[in-house]
């Protein structure tokens, strides 16, 4: 009987114990799990949360790109119509600087024709003064005074004066610059 009743007890304390350790095995294997599922969970709430925002990045990113193409043509038609205003521009003051040294060369011409009509005329003053008989004082056909030669001389003076005054007066800011050769436009 003690031997029975050890035998009983004692299985029945091994089954009990290995019951209790895999129990306990039980419970510490679901408290683990427990935890990792947590954890997974944890994980997978931050990873969603980082693939929303890198989606609402990638969807800004999408957004800015399908602008580029709509910006570079608006820039490249920016820069074409600025060159072509450019270059009406030059052209406008090309036309303009042509024009000017058109006047310009112009009026260097003209003043070259008034110069030699006034040397041309100032030349016939001066062989007219040659040609007068000295020693007449009056005309007597006429009854006039012949003009003194110091008198035609300070005349002849005077009109070269006269000449260049209205000469300067005729464009004075260009002075005496008019005179010099201006470059034909090419």
């Amino acid at each position: 009987m003690i031997k029975e009743f050890t035998e009983k007890y004692s299985k029945l304390n091994i089954d009990d114990i290995i019951e209790t350790r895999i129990k306990q095995a039980i419970s510490t294997i679901k408290e683990k799990n427990k935890n990792v599922l947590e954890n997974i969970f944890k994980s997978f709430t931050k990873v969603n949360t980082y693939t929303i925002a890198l989606k609402e990045c990638l969807d800004t990113s999408q957004r800015e790109i399908s602008k580029l193409p709509m910006n570079l043509n608006q820039i490249t038609s920016d820069n074409t119509r600025q060159t072509e205003l450019w270059q009406e521009l030059t052209k406008t003051e090309d036309n303009h600087k042509t024009t000017v040294i058109n006047s310009i060369q112009s009026l260097q011409h003209e003043t070259r024709n008034l110069q030699r009509c006034n040397n041309s005329r100032l030349n016939d003053i001066e062989h007219l003064l040659h040609t007068l008989p000295m020693s007449t004082p009056l005309n007597q056909n006429e009854g006039t005074r012949i003009p003194d030669p110091k008198v035609l001389e300070a005349e002849n003076s005077h009109l070269k004066n006269e000449f260049s005054t209205s000469f300067h007066t005729l464009e004075p800011s260009m002075g005496q610059a008019l005179l010099k050769e201006v470059p034909k436009p090419k």
